[in-house]
């Protein structure tokens, strides 16, 4: 299981996967080892599981994290099904059951995530995706409400911020977007991406020497980014 979970976090999935195909067939042994088990949500409940316990719900949930990265999302579906079947009260399976629902426009990715609010209505994930579905939808300024819950419910994830800065800036709101990009740099200083939305933002408030600074690290992070050489270029 440990072996399992370190080559999924190094995004060795292949590997992840037969682990954990194997860790099905084999029988419980003796307890030796605990594993310690962690929300992905910062509230969420964390376990203390044995081979003896019951780990299938946990090894159905990685296969089905496992196949989303790999991109089988119907198989995904499936796995991350059978988790719920057997512990329909972890809000974190009907989050990563929606995403993949999500990958193959599955309308029902919606009614996963509220699920995951009905058990833990804080889940700082499920109120973003929420926020991005509505987005792409064309809902309204209730989103801006559902990730300022989610930031609420863990200050340290980076994607609330993001989605809610990119809302700032389709609303002209360039101030709000410049917080929420401070905030995300402090999170994830290493990402150009995220170097070159925030140079976009103080281009739009004037501040061009700001907007040449982050430009220029968007480049020293990523020599080949295109797009932030073009912008340190205009400005």
């Amino acid at each position: 299981f440990c072996r399992a979970t370190v080559r999924y976090q190094l995004g060795l999935y292949d590997q992840a996967k037969a682990d954990f195909l194997k860790l099905l067939t084999l029988p419980p042994g003796e307890t030796h080892t605990i594993f310690f088990s962690q929300s992905a949500s910062a509230k969420g409940s964390n376990q203390i599981l044995t081979a003896q316990g019951n780990i299938k719900p946990q090894v159905f949930n990685y296969l089905g994290l496992v196949e989303t990265k790999l991109g089988n999302y119907q198989n995904a579906i499936s796995w991350l099904d059978s988790a719920i079947q057997l512990k329909g009260k972890e809000a974190d399976y009907f989050v990563n059951r929606g995403l993949a629902k999500e990958a193959v426009n599955d309308t029902t990715a919606m009614k996963d995530y509220l699920s995951a609010l009905t058990i833990q209505p804080d889940h700082a994930l499920a109120l973003h995706n929420i926020a991005v579905l509505k987005r792409k939808k064309g809902g309204s300024s209730a989103m801006e409400d559902e990730l300022e819950r989610a930031i609420e419910s863990d200050s340290s994830m980076l994607y609330p911020y993001l989605e809610r800065a990119f809302q700032r800036m389709e609303g002209g709101f360039y101030k709000g977007a410049l917080e929420d990009y401070d905030r995300a740099l402090e999170i994830q200083p290493k990402d150009p991406e995220i170097w070159l939305n925030r140079g976009h933002v103080k281009e739009k408030l004037d501040d061009l020497k700001g907007a040449y600074s982050d430009y220029t690290k968007a480049i020293e992070l990523n020599e080949k980014f295109e797009k932030a050489w073009l912008n340190r270029g205009n400005v």
